[in-house]
């Protein structure tokens, strides 16, 4: 994961971008994905 972020910041830097650009790392833990088989039990807190 970290050099994939590696890998964006980068690229945002060689393009001139990175100042314009605002970066934002979001994750979760997979219940609304339907990984613990929770996908419909908690639609309303999302």
């Amino acid at each position: 994961m970290d050099q994939h972020i590696a890998r964006v910041l980068q690229t945002l830097e060689e393009s001139s971008l990175r100042d314009d650009t605002l970066v934002v790392f979001m994750s979760d833990h997979g219940e609304y994905g339907g990984a613990h088989g929770l996908m419909m039990e908690k639609w309303h807190t999302a």
